[in-house]
């Protein structure tokens, strides 16, 4: 499976390449104030949009970073939870396979819900929630917006 590469135009994209170019380490500083900024945002958002049934999803839920240096600055917001995977992009007929999920072993599928069990020859799957690319998207424009701020701030410093 891909990531999620959200596509943007950027705001003062020359002045950005301008300001790299001429002062990097500032530049590189100015990226990850804005990731530092956005980034919790981004996980708060994240878990209120993650599916709740016991709360580890939502709770499991981290930033890590900025990390690296010059303008090669990352910050990554991610989950440990194997489930999560299934959870953002489905399974069965609505995840990557697109089929019905069929027992390999077996000739039925077998599972507890509520304190009962239940049986089939095969499901459907569960629907994609997208709470990590939901978050994502809506904060890309805050991010850029605070990417943009920051270069002008960085640009000010140099001799006109």
């Amino acid at each position: 499976m891909s990531g999620f590469a959200p596509e943007v135009s950027i705001k003062g994209l020359e002045e950005l390449k301008r300001a790299a170019r001429v002062m990097p380490n500032e530049t590189g500083k100015a990226l990850a104030q804005a990731q530092r900024t956005v980034a919790p945002v981004v996980q708060k958002m994240a878990r209120g949009y993650a599916p709740r049934d016991k709360g580890q999803l939502d709770a499991s839920i981290q930033i890590d970073g900025p990390k690296g240096s010059r303008l090669n600055v990352e910050t990554r917001i991610y989950t440990n939870l194997k489930h999560a995977i299934f959870q953002e992009f489905g399974t069965g007929i609505y995840g990557p396979t697109k089929r019905m999920i069929r027992p390999i072993r077996a000739k039925m599928l077998a599972w507890q819900s509520g304190g009962v069990w239940h049986r089939a020859k095969a499901v459907r799957g569960s629907k994609p929630h997208h709470f990590m690319e939901k978050s994502a998207k809506e904060n890309t424009h805050r991010y850029w917006s605070h990417v943009h701020s920051n270069i002008q701030e960085v640009l000010a410093k140099l001799p006109k």
